[in-house]
Formats: structure tokens, C-alpha cells, sequence
């Protein structure tokens, strides 16, 4: 089941953003961080580093290359959209478990709504949402406390 927002029908529950930020997520996580990034354009850089050096050793070469697209484009997002009143930071959340990756993205701006998402566009830009619906396993948004997009990433479970 996908609860992607521009996948399906019904939107995603608000209880399904700011697990990690709640520290509510998965027990079996191996390994979180959490990042204060500045509202620059370095940001998106500086997350993707991040992520190498908290996490790349757990994730194999595909799991990280999606990974660091998909949070370039929620941060870049959120540093572009967050505007004046969207604090001083955009807040990274990320966690690896062995079933699953989770991304949170915060910031205090007033978010979005689906219906923007689907309208049509001209010109270059505006399609990191639609690569994040077809990345992802799961992804949404919440307004609830500022404005929180998240995704997760099933990962393949090997037994032995």
C-alpha cells in the first residue's frame, strides 16, 4: 500500500509524519541522526554528507544514491519554499533499519497542498515531489507543527 500523496487517492494521516522527530519510529532502528541545517543553498550539500557519514556504510550503493536524490530535493524545498517566516532551520531526521529507510524533512514554513502538486507545469523545475511519489515506498506531508515531508524506503530483507 503507497500512501504517497500524488499515488493515491487518500491522503496520508498526520500520525504518519514526525516519527523520528518524536523519536515514535521503529525499535529496531541501527542508526538515526538528526541535523540542523541553514536555510542556504548549501543545505541539500551539506545533508548529503551528512547522510554519507552517519549512515553510508549502512546502505548499499542504490539505497544511498535514492536516498541522497530524494532528501536534495526535500531539502532543497524546503529552503526554497519554507519563506520569511520559516525559521532559522530546516531540521533533517533520518533513520535506517533493517526493514526500512525514513527521512524527515521540518521546517517551520506553512507546507503545501496536494492540489499543487498535481496542477500542470511549464518550464524547468517543480517535479522533485513526483520523484520522491515514484521513489519512494511511502511519503507525505504535514502542516501539523510546520510543515514535516517524510518518506521511507523498503529495504531488501535477506535470511540466513
Amino acid at each position: 500500500m503507497t500512501y504517497g500523496m500524488l499515488a493515491s487517492a487518500s491522503r496520508p494521516r498526520a500520525s504518519f509524519a514526525y516519527h523520528l522527530a518524536r523519536d515514535s519510529w521503529l525499535d529496531s532502528v541501527v542508526t538515526k541522526a538528526r541535523v540542523d541545517l541553514p536555510r542556504t543553498a548549501e543545505a541539500p550539500r551539506i545533508a548529503r554528507r551528512c547522510v554519507q557519514h552517519e549512515v553510508g556504510a549502512e546502505l548499499d550503493h542504490p539505497e544511498r544514491e535514492i536516498v541522497e536524490i530524494m532528501i536534495t530535493e526535500l531539502v532543497s524545498n524546503a529552503v526554497r519554499h519554507a519563506g520569511s517566516d520559516g525559521g532559522e532551520n530546516v531540521i533533517l531526521h533520518f533513520a535506517v533499519a533493517p526493514e526500512r529507510i525514513r527521512v524527515e524533512v521540518c521546517d517551520r514554513g506553512a507546507g503545501f497542498t496536494a492540489d499543487k502538486l498535481t496542477e500542470p507545469r511549464s518550464g524547468p523545475g517543480g517535479y522533485g515531489l513526483l520523484m520522491v511519489d515514484r521513489g519512494a515506498s511511502r511519503w507525505g506531508a504535514s502542516g501539523e507543527d510546520g510543515n514535516c515531508v517524510w518518506f521511507e524506503l523498503d529495504r531488501r530483507v535477506t535470511g540466513g
